[in-house]
């Protein structure tokens, strides 16, 4: 089934292809062709290597880590016996045990015990939230951070809790507090210790950055919602390439797109949709354990440690959009949202 929607995608992609700014089908098609695929032979030598050797020893923080992607990054940290810090909105004990117990029926290293798990509380969507968090960050603990947390946004209705639009204000802004946060109290480890931030291959669909307009709310439906998560996504791509260079020698920063996962994803869709979205998300999109493979090698592997301002599609690496890539635009979007924080007053 996913091979014959991946060719009809395909398909569609060589009608609809559009020089710069391709169109949604083409970005999908391209997406669940290479999803179908193995990963790239680099990426599978390189995680073969982390899971030989395991990851003891090492400390990852996560955010994000209780549901899709997330959930398959950090059951299979864990498995190869990293300790992992995650947030979710919502921690408790119980999870704590439900995500352990998943680690313990993953397969690792010989003689690797599961990693240690501690869940922190964070809603990406309250910037006040974000601050909280920081005030908890230990110095000099971790060896990447990988800032994976992110929405689709339903309908215009939603907002963060300082009133702005939602998919900006938690796919970008709270991620870019976040940042401002882990750097202040130089919560990574060493020279080698990386960011890795999750993105996504619909950035090329997203409007032009408009800087004066960022985060204003306007009316949508939840079809229409795709535009506002595409925008959302130029910014943080724009900021994985900016945070490249202010970083560059400093730590290594990696952006991705982890392609199409399982997920329960439908929860935000409307009522009468969400059958049919799931079973396309179940039928046809990556198992999360697998998709995480990437994210792991970005964050994990010790080559890259030793380079900055990759953009992969999975295990692809490609070039961003082109406006996402410029200086110009990352010192930009950097003052502009510098300036909205401030203005904010938290």
């Amino acid at each position: 089934a996913r091979f014959a929607l991946a060719v009809a995608f395909a398909a569609l992609a060589f009608f609809c292809y559009r020089p710069e700014i391709p169109s949604r089908p083409s970005i999908l098609a391209e997406s669940l062709t290479i999803s179908i695929l193995p990963h790239t032979e680099k990426f599978q030598r390189l995680d073969q290597e982390i899971h030989t050797r395991g990851l003891r020893g090492q400390h990852f923080f996560l955010t994000g880590g209780n549901r899709g992607l997330g959930r398959g990054i950090l059951t299979q940290l864990l498995a190869l016996g990293a300790n992992v810090t995650a947030t979710v909105r919502r921690p408790s004990p119980q999870l704590v045990a439900e995500l352990q117990a998943e680690a313990a029926h993953l397969p690792g290293p010989a003689g690797v015990s599961p990693g240690q798990l501690q869940l922190e509380e964070l809603d990406l969507g309250d910037l006040r939230s974000v601050r909280r968090l920081g005030r908890r960050l230990p110095t000099r603990a971790y060896d990447a951070c990988i800032l994976n947390a992110g929405l689709a946004p339903a309908t215009s209705d939603e907002r963060t809790a300082q009133g702005l639009e939602l998919a900006f204000g938690v796919n970008f802004l709270g991620n870019f507090e976040l940042v401002q946060q882990l750097l202040q109290a130089k919560a990574l480890r060493t020279a080698h210790s990386r960011l890795v931030l999750v993105s996504s291959h619909f950035h090329y669909t997203g409007h032009r950055m408009d800087f004066a307009a960022l985060g204003q709310v306007s009316n949508y439906s939840f079809t229409e919602g795709l535009d506002f998560y595409s925008d959302s996504k130029v910014l943080l791509t724009t900021l994985g390439m900016e945070l490249a260079r202010r970083l560059q020698g400093v730590h290594p920063v990696h952006t991705l797109c982890p392609g199409p996962v399982h997920s329960d994803i439908s929860r935000r869709s409307p009522e009468v949709l969400k059958p049919l979205i799931y079973w396309l998300s179940e039928k046809v999109f990556q198992n999360p354990v697998y998709a995480a493979k990437p994210v792991i090698v970005l964050a994990a592997a010790d080559e890259f440690g030793q380079s900055t301002g990759t953009y992969h599609l999975m295990s692809v690496e490609r070039l961003p959009r082109s406006d996402t890539r410029k200086p110009s635009n990352g010192k930009r979007l950097w003052q502009r949202a510098t300036d909205l924080i401030e203005g904010l007053q938290l």
